[in-house]
């Protein structure tokens, strides 16, 4: 039997650093919509777990990609990290999500107050 290979994962800092360097990642919230309240880190996208087979066409082959979700009680950044990765694309997980994201205090865009 093949063995899976582990999700990679990154970590606050790891993503942060990535980020400021200019590397070329692709961040990509995975969450639902119903997380849209919570905001999103800066600069990514939101394309959610069960539309991401749909919607590949939109994210770059050649780029690392870097995938989130709420925050560490949620697994869905690593079930998407693996599905990208068996599609073909590189791809890390960032299991602390939105919730180290905010509570490092970094950037963050907020949807717009009702």
């Amino acid at each position: 039997m093949a063995q899976i290979p582990e999700t990679k994962t990154v970590t606050t800092v790891e993503l942060n650093d990535g980020l400021n360097m200019g590397a070329s990642l692709q961040v990509v919230n995975v969450s639902g919509p119903e997380s849209a309240k919570l905001g999103m880190i800066r600069y990514s996208r939101r394309i959610p777990l069960d539309e991401l087979e749909r919607r590949f066409e939109e994210l770059d082959k050649g780029r690392t990609i870097v995938t989130y979700c709420s925050g560490p009680d949620s697994n869905l950044c690593r079930r998407a990290a693996d599905l990208l990765t068996e599609k073909g694309f590189k791809a890390s997980a960032y299991p602390g999500g939105l919730a180290e994201w905010s509570a490092a205090g970094l950037p963050m865009d907020m949807p717009p107050a009702a």
